[in-house]
């Protein structure tokens, strides 16, 4: 009878139990940390992209910025019959802009080339798109490329405002010509604002 009270009150195999309660705890919070370390690093990785993605679509703003900022263009208008053409004698974004702004337009400017920039030793491209509208010029960039390419492309909205100073030179009234007018127009550009209007992966 005493031995069978001394088997039942005996603690040998506790500590074995205990061991291998406290193995089983550890390996589980072990694979805990182990996913939670990866799925962070993953996460860094893709932050660590969309920040260059931002370093690359800044610094084509920066380029557009340079280019365009305080510069001028002149246009030749002639307005006839309630509507307004112009012309200018050189052509690129800012005098395809100027055009519109003068005439009262309102459109998408012709395809713009990219910027390529490279971060990080990443290249990343910039495409760019204008629109001219209510006398703005608005660009939006978005970078691309990298790694993480999907649904990964870091967008700035840059808008230039424009300042138009008319000089009419001649009117015609007389005759079967209609009322109209001639003149030049300096039309100066200036940067208003920048803003995200894209981000993330």
């Amino acid at each position: 009878m005493n031995g069978m009270r001394n088997r039942l009150q005996s603690q040998r195999g506790a500590s074995i139990t205990f061991a291998l309660l406290l193995f089983l705890v550890c390996a589980v919070i072990s694979s805990v940390v182990i996913v939670a370390a990866s799925t962070a690093g993953g996460r860094l990785s893709t932050v660590r992209e969309m920040d260059q993605r931002y370093y690359a679509a800044t610094a084509a703003a920066d380029v557009l910025r340079q280019t365009l900022d305080g510069k001028t263009a002149i246009v030749s208008y002639q307005t006839s019959g309630g509507t307004t053409t112009a012309t200018t004698t050189a052509t690129g974004i800012l005098d395809d802009a100027s055009k519109l702004v003068v005439t009262g337009g309102s459109q998408a400017l012709t395809a713009i080339s990219p910027i390529e920039n490279t971060v990080d030793n990443v290249k990343y491209t910039c495409t760019i798109t204008g629109t001219v509208n209510n006398g703005l010029l608005t660009f939006d960039i978005a970078a691309g490329g990298g790694k993480f390419n999907k649904n990964g492309i870091y967008t700035l909205q840059l808008v230039f405002t424009s300042t138009v100073m008319k000089t009419e030179e001649a009117s015609t009234t007389e005759g079967s010509l209609p009322t109209g007018s001639t003149g030049k127009a300096k039309v100066t550009w200036k940067t208003g604002s920048i803003r995200k209007i894209r981000g993330g992966a």
